[in-house]
């Protein structure tokens, strides 16, 4: 994937409107997904979090097709996937008030990273049942994008 072709994927956005009970608590089960990918996959001198976001930026590099050695701007940064426990926003409509996230179409790669590497825990071991609502918003996105 080259530069132009990143740049339209990231003026593009989804708007994915959050129904249900889970949908206060949209950072806290991001941070608790976090916290379950980084203890499976711990590296030396980092917490849970940070091991995560190592783990989360190889996987999300791997799916753009970008190499370390090349296309820098291209890379996943660390902040692209923290602005996902930020982009929760109040959508107040006549149908009724919501919550919804809206993320640039690049940070879709970033749930299809977590979706493949959630899929290569399950294979080695059950996921706790607390876990499976943090699990559905990251299956969600990465069906609707169809990444």
């Amino acid at each position: 994937m080259n530069a132009k072709e990143l740049r339209q994927l990231n003026s593009r956005y989804v708007r994915i409107i959050l129904d249900g009970d889970s949908e206060r608590y949209i950072n806290a089960n991001f941070d608790a997904l976090l916290e379950y990918i980084g203890s499976r996959f711990p590296l030396e001198g980092r917490t849970s979090i940070g091991s995560a976001y190592v783990r989360i930026r190889k996987e999300t590099d791997r799916l753009l097709q970008v190499s370390w050695r090349e296309n820098w701007s291209l890379k996943t940064s660390k902040r692209e996937i923290k602005s996902i426990r930020q982009s929760s926003y109040w959508l107040p409509e006549k149908r009724g008030q919501h919550y919804y996230i809206m993320i640039p179409y690049k940070i879709g790669f970033i749930f299809t990273a977590i979706v493949n590497i959630v899929s290569e825990i399950s294979q080695k071991e059950s996921i706790p049942s607390s876990l499976r609502n943090c699990i559905e918003l990251p299956m969600v996105i990465h069906f609707m994008i169809g990444i």
